[in-house]
């Protein structure tokens, strides 16, 4: 039971990264199509539904601890913070100043991000023996 949810949901994790990858190369034809409010309706909710798997993803695949779950959660948060900005800040004001509060978040979302990375748990090797799941890569 538990495989076949695991298989599921990673299943729909990849279909939602080829869905992302698609749409960043079509992305310029849909803004040129559809103008950019029309495409970014239709962009932005499937990027958001990657954005959360991402987090899980972070948190299963790095090994779960409550770094790895930090990480992930800190990337989402970071990561929805620059499209909440840009949807009802810089779209509403159009203060290039926000542009400084759009770039942060993104910039502080790869930071978060590191830190799951950084926090790896370090999968079970024949030759190594490792005594929890909370062994972490950097022997720290």
């Amino acid at each position: 039971s538990n495989g076949v949810v695991a298989g599921l949901l990673d299943l729909v994790a990849m279909l939602g990264d080829i869905a992302c990858a698609v749409l960043v190369v079509a992305q310029p034809f849909l803004y040129a199509s559809l103008g950019r409010l029309r495409a970014q309706g239709f962009t932005t909710p499937i990027n958001t539904v990657s954005g959360i798997l991402i987090l899980f993803r972070l948190w299963k695949n790095l090994g779960p601890n409550k770094y790895t779950a930090i990480g992930g959660i800190g990337y989402l948060v970071a990561t929805l913070s620059g499209v909440f900005i840009l949807a009802f800040g810089y779209e509403k004001k159009c203060v290039e100043f926000i542009h400084f509060f759009i770039g942060g978040s993104f910039s502080l979302s790869s930071i978060f991000f590191s830190i799951a990375v950084y926090n790896a748990v370090a999968p079970p090797d024949d030759n190594e023996e490792i005594t929890n799941e909370n062994t972490p890569l950097n022997r720290v």
